[in-house]
């Protein structure tokens, strides 16, 4: 973690290890040949902080496409999406704490159900599409983000995907009486 080049008379600090964060007392003696009786301390302290591993550098801004949404069960799919810039900020860049990374679940932490829901991390979208009627509810959905390893400082989000059925809508529904059947004997 720690480099000294006594020629360029440097000290070099370099570290990836988020347990190093700490403060350390640092203690330079100069001597000139062998007047060491005469030397001259200087006591500092340098404090390695790792700066991604703070919950106020994090916060979302806008929730983008995730948002509250209604499908229709038998429709073409519905896809929302998302993009780092839009859906979150940090004040530390992605090269010194790693890409986000995001999960959708049920707000209960369990799965999404996959009759239902196509998650694709890549392309950063949640695809809506099912024709199975018994899937007619409302999910709450959980997104959850976070940035390189810093798991413990993820954000979360709600919002709320309701999976309804049209034709089961009795105000739709209207008798029309053919007339025109009759019964015969």
């Amino acid at each position: 973690m720690f480099t000294v080049d006594y020629t360029a008379k440097t000290l070099t600090i370099v570290s990836n290890d988020s347990t190093k964060e700490s403060s350390y007392t640092i203690q330079v003696k100069a001597t000139q040949g062998i007047y060491a009786a005469y030397a001259i301390t200087k006591t500092f302290v340098v404090s390695v902080e790792d700066l991604c591993d703070e919950t106020a550098t994090i916060a979302f801004v806008d929730p983008g496409t995730l948002i509250d949404t209604t499908y229709n069960v038998y429709e073409t799919a519905t896809v929302l999406t998302w993009t780092d810039a839009a859906e979150v900020t940090s004040t530390q860049p992605t090269s010194r704490c790693g890409a986000w990374s995001y999960s959708l679940t049920q707000s209960d932490s369990a799965p999404l159900d996959t009759d239902v829901f196509t998650v694709d991390g890549v392309a950063k979208s949640l695809t809506i599409q099912t024709n199975d009627l018994s899937k007619e509810t409302t999910y709450t959905i959980l997104v959850t983000a976070w940035q390189g390893i810093y798991t413990a400082q993820a954000i979360t989000k709600t919002f709320v995907v309701t999976v309804s059925d049209l034709c089961d809508e009795t105000a739709t529904r209207t008798f029309i009486n053919p007339g025109f059947l009759s019964a015969t004997s």
